[in-house]
């Protein structure tokens, strides 16, 4: 087990790195606060990381901003906290050095704290997919009674998709802007 945390707690220290590293190249804004780096300093030393394990997730959000929409790499950036604040929520129910726990501890608030700030309609919009993607998971393909279901709603379901991806149907496009409306004098009775 302890092979285990260390492993865990050397690539998530790489991981901060690489995220700090990437934020040093790709922007001029440092908002990584000097507390946080120093927690990160002291776990460094008491994990003894030296980045030998790669990347965690450096790679990952470094080309999510090529490939990815951005409301795609907003849900992705939280997902990435949520899974940092799993794993430093592990270390510190692991971790048996009070300084080493604090630490994690701090760094994992600070975290809570950053994903609740930024991302909480990410989070409330990750939760209903996650429950959309459990129900349609949950569909049982070889059921002869959901096969008959699909098929009886295959032309709405069909509809429904491209009217989704249909630019002509887009709530941004300008020409379904609704008109201001002439207003037509009124008639007086003679």
């Amino acid at each position: 087990m302890t092979t285990v945390r260390h492993h865990l707690a050397h690539a998530l220290i790489w991981a901060v790195l690489c995220l700090m590293a990437q934020q040093a190249r790709g922007n001029s804004k440092d908002y990584f606060p000097k507390e946080m780096a120093k927690s990160q300093t002291h776990l460094n030393t008491y994990f003894k990381t030296n980045g030998e394990h790669g990347a965690l997730f450096g790679k990952l959000l470094e080309n999510q901003d090529k490939t990815l929409p951005k409301p795609i790499q907003l849900l992705q950036a939280s997902e990435t906290l949520k899974v940092y604040i799993d794993i430093l929520t592990n270390l510190h129910n692991e971790t048996q050095d009070e300084t080493a726990k604090k630490d994690v501890f701090y760094l994992k608030s600070k975290m809570e704290e950053l994903r609740t700030k930024y991302f909480s309609d990410q989070v409330k919009q990750m939760k209903v997919l996650s429950q959309h993607l459990k129900q349609l998971e949950a569909i049982k393909i070889d059921d002869k009674v959901v096969q008959r279901k699909a098929i009886f709603e295959l032309k709405y379901v069909y509809n429904r998709v491209s009217s989704l991806g249909d630019p002509s149907l887009s709530q941004s496009n300008p020409s379904l802007r609704r008109r201001r409306q002439t207003r037509r004098p009124i008639k007086s009775k003679p």
